[in-house]
C-alpha cells in the first residue's frame, strides 16, 4: 500500500500535461491521471477495480432512480407552480430536480449535465440541439426492461463506464506508459450480472430510508445501505474487519474547492460568461486555447 499526498500546486503544475493526456475537454479523469502517474513509478501493468458500481448498483444515482416514478403524476404537476413560489431559495434545487425528472431518461440526462439548458443556449446551442442530446441517450435505453434499476445500470455501463471512465482510464494511463487491465468487467461477469434481478444487487429494504437527494457516499456503509449486495456478501469473509460498516467513499479529488480558492491563476476567462463553476471553466478554456478556438467566433 502506498500513500501519496497531492497538493494544489502539484495539480496546477500538471494541468497542461493533463489536458494533453485527455486530448479533449473532459471534466473528469484528474484522479486517474495522478494515480497512473504514481503507479507507473513502481509497475508497468496495473489492475483496476472499475466495474462493480455499474454492474452491482453501487452509485447513489442508481438508488435515486426510483424517484421519477413517484413524481410522474397529475397531483404533483398541479401543485408544482405553488411549490416553486413557496419553496425557500436554498431548496430550489430540489424543486428543479422534481420538475425536470419524470422518467429514467430525464433522470439520467439530468444527473449527467455539465451545463444547464440556459447555459448551453448562451454558448450558441439551439433548443433542437439540446433536445437531440436527450434523444441520443435514449438510444441506449432498453425500455423493455421493467426494472428501473436494470435500465439505469445498463445506461451506466454504456455511457458512464463505457464512453467516459474507460476512455479516461485508457488515455491517462497510456500517457504515463502504464497498462491498465479491468478484470471486473470480464465478459462472463457482465453477462451474469445482467441476468440478476435488482434485489440481488441492492437490499431495497435498506435503501428505502435514504431519500433520493440525500448524501450517500461518505455517509452510508455497505451494510447500512445494502448496495452491491451480492458482491459484498460473496467476499465478506475476505475483507478487512470493519470494512462493511465504514462509509463508502468515491474516488474524488477536491478540485472544485481548489479552483474556487484560486489555486489556479487562470481559472477565470471568457467561459465564465455562462457559468461560475471554476474547474469546468479552467479545463475548457485551456483546451480551447490549445486548439486555437474562441467561443466568441
Amino acid at each position: 500500500h502506498h500513500t501519496q499526498i497531492i497538493s494544489p500546486k502539484e495539480v496546477a503544475d500538471e494541468l497542461e500535461n493533463f489536458i494533453d493526456a485527455m486530448d479533449q475537454p473532459n471534466l473528469d479523469g484528474l484522479n486517474i491521471y495522478l494515480v497512473s502517474k504514481y503507479t507507473r513509478q513502481n509497475v508497468t501493468v496495473a489492475l483496476s477495480g472499475l466495474g462493480p458500481d455499474e454492474l452491482f448498483l453501487g452509485y447513489k444515482w442508481q438508488r435515486s432512480a426510483v424517484a421519477p416514478g413517484y413524481l410522474n403524476n397529475g397531483l404533483f404537476n398541479t401543485f408544482l407552480p405553488l411549490l416553486k413560489t413557496l419553496t425557500p431559495k436554498r431548496y430550489k434545487g430540489v424543486i428543479s430536480y422534481l420538475e425536470n425528472v419524470k422518467n429514467p431518461i430525464d433522470y439520467y440526462t439530468n444527473i449527467n449535465k455539465v451545463l444547464s439548458e440556459s447555459e448551453l443556449n448562451q454558448l450558441g446551442f439551439s433548443d433542437d440541439e439540446i433536445a437531440g442530446n436527450k434523444s441520443w441517450i435514449a438510444n441506449f435505453d432498453n425500455n423493455s426492461e421493467k426494472d428501473i434499476y436494470s435500465r439505469i445500470s445498463r445506461l451506466d455501463m454504456k455511457l458512464f463506464m463505457g464512453a467516459r471512465v474507460l476512455t479516461i482510464s485508457d488515455a491517462t494511463s497510456m500517457f504515463h506508459s502504464l497498462e491498465v487491465r479491468f478484470p471486473l468487467i470480464d465478459k462472463e461477469l457482465v453477462e451474469f450480472s445482467r441476468k440478476l434481478p435488482a434485489t440481488y444487487k441492492m437490499d431495497i429494504k435498506k435503501t428505502k430510508h435514504i431519500k433520493p437527494w440525500s448524501k450517500y457516499e461518505g455517509v452510508e456503509s455497505y451494510e447500512g445501505s445494502g448496495v452491491k449486495k451480492i458482491l459484498y456478501e460473496a467476499f465478506k469473509k475476505e475483507l478487512p474487519t470493519g470494512f462493511g460498516t465504514r462509509a463508502k467513499k468515491g474516488f474524488k479529488t477536491p478540485i472544485e474547492d481548489w479552483a474556487i480558492n484560486n489555486h489556479f491563476s487562470d481559472a477565470k476567462d471568457e467561459f465564465e460568461i455562462v457559468t461560475n463553476r471554476k474547474w469546468q471553466t479552467l479545463v475548457l478554456n485551456k483546451w480551447l486555447k490549445r486548439n486555437g478556438i474562441s467561443l466568441k467566433n
